[in-house]
C-alpha cells in the first residue's frame, strides 16, 4: 500500500501450513520405519538359513543312526529270544 510516494503497509495471504507439515514428518517417519522392517527381515533370513542346515544334521544323524543300528538291535533280540 501505497500512501502519497510511501509505502505504509502491506498486504498477503498467510496459510496455517501445521497440520501438512505433521503429517509430511509422519510420513518421512513410516517410511524409515518400512525400509527398517525389510532391513530386519532381510537379517533375519540370513541368519535363519544356516542356522536351517545346522539344526537339520541332528535330525540327518539321527536317521542314519536309526538306520544303521536298528537292524542290529532287531537282530541281537530275535537271536537272545531264540536262547
Amino acid at each position: 500500500m501505497i500512501e502519497k510516494g510511501n509505502i505504509v503497509g502491506i498486504q498477503g495471504i498467510g496459510r496455517d501450513i501445521t497440520e501438512r507439515k505433521k503429517l509430511e514428518q509422519e510420513l518421512v517417519q513410516t517410511d524409515k520405519l518400512a525400509s527398517l522392517g525389510q532391513l530386519v527381515a532381510g537379517i533375519a533370513h540370513e541368519i535363519n538359513n544356516p542356522i536351517a542346515v545346522i539344526a537339520q544334521y541332528p535330525v540327518d544323524i539321527n536317521r542314519k543312526f536309526y538306520k544303521a543300528v536298528f537292524p542290529i538291535n532287531l537282530l541281537w533280540h530275535t537271536l537272545s529270544r531264540k536262547r
